[in-house]
């Protein structure tokens, strides 16, 4: 995100690699790569916070919601907000299965939480940064297949046609 050319407001960058349930309020902005992981990303209306559920694919589905309901209990405690003032932003999830995705749509269903976006799939790594001020996500895209651009082929019939 770029700078503020508002003085008082300079973003602090937290990287957040860990599956877990965060909730951060301004000036934080938060920094995740994504690849097979999915993030849920909760946007706040009239408020300077966000909170972030973040889980890898080792994590089970009951595990995952789970970590849903103990973020969004913790909004509604903590910073006094009603579900009704909470949306959803879902990334990630390159490699996955879609009973995740479907498991956190109908959990958001459930609560009457809209889910203003999904980006998944595609299997592109996602760099993402979440503004809690604003609730703005931004996402930069990389290629999987470009981790796997240096390698080197045999040609074809060498191992076959190799001399002892």
């Amino acid at each position: 995100m770029a700078p503020s050319n508002n003085p008082e407001y300079e973003p602090i960058i937290i990287p957040i690699s860990h599956s877990g349930a965060y909730l951060y309020q301004a000036p934080h902005q938060l920094k995740l790569t994504l690849d097979k992981q999915l993030a849920v990303v909760f946007c706040l209306k009239n408020s300077s916070s966000a909170g972030l559920v973040l889980s890898s694919p080792e994590l089970s589905i009951k595990d995952l919601l789970s970590e849903l309901e103990l973020l969004h209990l913790k909004i509604k405690s903590k910073l006094n907000i009603h579900t009704s003032d909470i949306y959803l932003k879902i990334f990630g999830l390159s490699h996955g299965a879609t009973n995740v995705l479907e498991s956190v749509h109908h959990w958001a269903n459930s609560l009457s939480i809209s889910v203003n976006v999904t980006e998944v799939g595609r299997r592109l790594i996602r760099n993402v940064i979440i503004d809690c001020r604003t609730g703005k996500v931004e996402i930069t895209y990389g290629d999987l297949l470009a981790q796997h651009s240096n390698l080197i082929f045999l040609t074809e019939g060498t191992a076959r046609n190799r001399i002892p």
